[in-house]
């Protein structure tokens, strides 16, 4: 049946949605990788933005 894992239990919609790590990690993380592509978007977009 779908909805059911591989017991045949109901799926524990809370322990999908309680963070495994720290939320300030998990800011931090986000944070770093959007400045990181912002970065690179940048860097290139200058370089494609001259083709045109």
């Amino acid at each position: 049946m779908e909805g059911d894992d591989e017991e045949g239990r109901m799926l524990d919609w809370a322990e999908i949605f309680t963070p495994s790590i720290a939320l300030a990690e998990l800011f931090v993380r986000g944070t770093v990788v959007f400045l990181g592509l912002m970065l690179l978007l940048r860097v290139l977009g200058q370089r494609e933005a001259g083709g045109l």
